[in-house]
């Protein structure tokens, strides 16, 4: 029977952390790792490199600078424009609306619960400069206090105020000399922060067991975080105060303080640290490890805390846990190692060749200004050529006494040196000031696509950089930020998604094993995709004018035109476009379909309105046509009658005329008769006056008696006579 092994004593787990802390890389065994991060910062802030010559060009090229400068805006616009940089793929049919709300849950957590920009520009840049960039991921309850001081309040405000959970009344006074009593009150709020937090660690703060030999760290033997802190905050976590007063004050350490003191800035003053003995500084180790505690021959993970930084010496807190809190990525992956290369490891000898050549092309610009000369001894006054000035005198006993040293300028082949260097430079790093390649790296007998295919090439080096980070970095970054919200959060928030607030509770969440990366490799990538989704769209609209199609669907048109604006560098198109699938989308398809059926129906109506105006057009038709017809025939009948009455007409004036001739002969005959019958009267009257004369002579001449029958029968004979002549 094996021996039961006891528990491991306090003194022996401080031996353990403490000989970790002591062999881990980034430690001070390995003065290659801090000497390789303390010379890329100092490239990196372009200072002296040691090589300078007084009274000669100290120049420095800043070509790791430049290059990390022009390749952090694609990365950050890689992880920072959208939050599909990783989702979660579904796990079953149905589950890719829940997948899709945890990436999201995820995303925001980074990015809005934390300070994730920040957070990801120290964790690329870092990686960039210092081969890699560490993030550690953890849930902080902290709970914290803050003081308050309000005045003025009247008892019912005062009751609301100290009604709050989070509210302890310290101290308070009371005014009675206004109208009614006022209070001023201290009172102190505890509120707990929790979340998960997600912080950027410091290269030269991170530890590691040395034999580790993977960028990824969950499988590491041993890790630790180097804390700088106060006694104060050490104390507000809930550490004995006894124990924390004896900790050591932390002292400066170049290898820590480096950052601070190549800038020209320092971390502690001079002289005493600080007055205020709980905000004297001290080191704390938080240890992620593997170790037996119990002595059972199976070692578990334990976070263990220890004060003194990399000498152990006092141990704080013990905690049994599941996973390895910390994250690594590099720029390029090395085989088999933690530890890759970094953008100085690449241009280190382009700064050095740039900036001796630099320094070189100065000197003899400085040299052709300011010639040396040559004076013959004794015949030249030499304080007069100690100090160079522009029309200075020389004073010289003769006119030979003082020559010029020629200095021969630098052949062209120098400044081609400075471009070939650039050029280096682009195709190691894959950036250059003008983009992916220069004119002088395509040359001409280079066609478009092989200008296409260079740039694309060099494009693929960050977009590779881009890949590694989101693979190694911001991949496990989402899982273990789910998986620590899933074992700490078990209570519902309301959370907005797709436009709605819906209750999510991460405890209830299912485990996933698979990822989507969505993250290209480049501009030049990110055209190629709008390129394709421009096309599969066109595709889609050809399919769906096609009547009765069943290729494309609604949401399948949305994710789309949702692509094309995530490739555009929008975060997406659900501000333009209604989600099928969200309660709006729902809802709007459900009044469109409404709509369009009462547009149906409308139609339906018109068209038999249509149908039955159309019947009653016809029978209009057919009526107007018989009408016509009709006409037709009356138009005839009256120009027949039209024309007989003109015929009438010409044949009454023709009679008319006949008529007219004939009453004009008759005119001519009776006035003709008339003028006979009045000269016949005439004669008449002549005869009868004659006749009376002589009648008158001889009833003169008879009987008085017979004097009125004369006149009567002379009456009558004149009636006579009258009558014959109208006639």
């Amino acid at each position: 029977m094996a021996k039961k092994q006891e528990m491991m004593d306090e003194r022996e787990i401080l031996n353990i952390v403490g000989q970790e802390l002591a062999q881990s890389a980034g430690g001070d065994y390995n003065d290659f790792i801090e000497g390789n991060r303390k010379a890329a910062l100092a490239s990196y802030l372009g200072q002296p490199d040691g090589h300078e010559v007084e009274g000669r060009s100290s120049v420095v090229s800043t070509d790791v600078a430049d290059a990390i400068e022009w390749i952090m805006p694609e990365v950050m616009k890689a992880f920072t424009q959208n939050n599909e940089v990783v989702t979660f793929d579904p796990c079953f049919d149905g589950d890719e609306k829940q997948a899709e709300l945890e990436s999201q849950y995820v995303y925001d957590i980074l990015m809005k619960d934390n300070t994730g920009f920040i957070t990801l520009h120290q964790f690329f840049k870092d990686a960039l400069m210092q081969k890699n960039g560490f993030i550690k991921v953890y849930y902080n309850d902290d709970v914290q206090e803050t003081a308050e001081h309000y005045t003025g309040l009247t008892e019912p405000e005062l009751k609301m105020l100290v009604s709050d959970p989070e509210i302890e009344l310290s101290e308070y006074s009371q005014d009675d000399e206004g109208p009614i009593p006022t209070f001023d009150v201290r009172v102190t709020r505890t509120t707990t922060k929790s979340k998960v937090q997600v912080d950027s660690v410091a290269p030269e703060d991170f530890r590691v067991n040395r034999q580790h030999n993977s960028v990824d760290l969950s499988t590491a033997r041993f890790t630790s975080h180097i804390i700088l802190t106060t006694t104060g905050d050490l104390v507000a976590e809930g550490y004995d105060k006894e124990v924390v007063d004896s900790i050591p004050s932390a002292v400066t350490d170049d290898d820590r303080d480096y950052r601070f003191y190549m800038m020209g800035e320092t971390v502690f003053p001079d002289g005493d640290i600080n007055a205020d003995p709980s905000m004297r500084p001290v080191e704390i180790a938080e240890s992620t490890m593997w170790i037996d505690i119990n002595g059972d021959g199976k070692p578990e993970m334990w976070k263990i805390t220890t004060a003194g930084g990399d000498n152990a010496d006092t141990l704080l807190d013990m905690e049994e846990v599941s996973v390895v809190p910390f994250i690594s990525a590099t720029a390029i992956l090395m085989s088999h190692k933690l530890f890759g290369l970094s953008i100085y490891d690449r241009l280190r000898q382009i700064q050095e060749q740039k900036t001796s050549l630099w320094r070189n092309i100065l000197d003899n610009m400085y040299l052709q200004n300011n010639q040396r000369t040559i004076v013959v001894e004794g015949q030249v006054n030499l304080d007069d050529l100690l100090v160079s000035r522009p029309g200075g005198i020389i004073r010289a006993k003769r006119p030979d006494a003082v020559q010029p040293y020629q200095t021969p300028p630098l052949p062209s082949d120098a400044y081609k040196m400075m471009d070939y260097l650039d050029q280096v430079r682009a195709g190691r790093a894959g950036v250059s000031p003008e983009g992916g390649v220069t004119d002088n790296m395509i040359g001409d007998r280079v066609g478009s696509q092989g200008v296409e295919k260079m740039l694309n090439q060099k494009e693929e080096l960050v977009g590779l950089m881009i890949r590694v980070f989101a693979e190694t970095g911001i991949k496990p970054l989402c899982y273990m930020i789910r998986d620590t919200v899933i074992r700490h959060q078990d209570t519902a928030k309301d959370y907005q998604f797709r436009g709605q607030w819906v209750p999510v509770n991460p405890s209830t969440w299912r485990n996933r094993t698979h990822t989507t990366v969505r993250v290209g490799t480049g501009s030049g990538n990110r055209k190629e995709q709008q390129g394709a989704v421009t096309q599969i769209m066109s595709i889609q609209e050809a399919i769906l004018s096609k009547p009765g199609q069943a290729l494309v669907k609604e949401d399948q048109v949305f994710n789309a035109a949702n692509d094309f604006a995530k490739f555009s560098g929008m975060p997406g198109v659900r501000r333009y476009l209604l989600d099928p699938a969200s309660p709006e989308g729902k809802a709007n398809k459900a009044a469109v379909e409404k709509q369009s059926a009462a547009a149906q129906e409308q139609q339906k109506a018109q068209e038999q309105a249509m149908a039955k105006a159309q019947m009653q057009i016809a029978q209009a038709a057919e009526t107007t046509a018989k009408a016509e017809a009709m006409n037709v025939k009356l138009k005839s009948d009256a120009d027949m009658l039209k024309n007989q009455l003109t015929s009438n007409k010409d044949q009454a004036a023709a009679e008319t005329a006949i008529l007219k001739l004939q009453l004009e002969e008759a005119n001519s005959i009776l006035s003709d008769r008339n003028k006979s019958a009045e000269l016949e009267y005439k004669y008449y009257q002549t005869d009868v006056q004659a006749e009376t004369q002589r009648l008158q002579i001889g009833v003169t001449r008879a009987n008085a008696k017979d004097q009125q029958d004369t006149q009567l029968e002379i009456a009558e004979s004149n009636d006579n006579d009258s009558g014959e002549s109208n006639d």
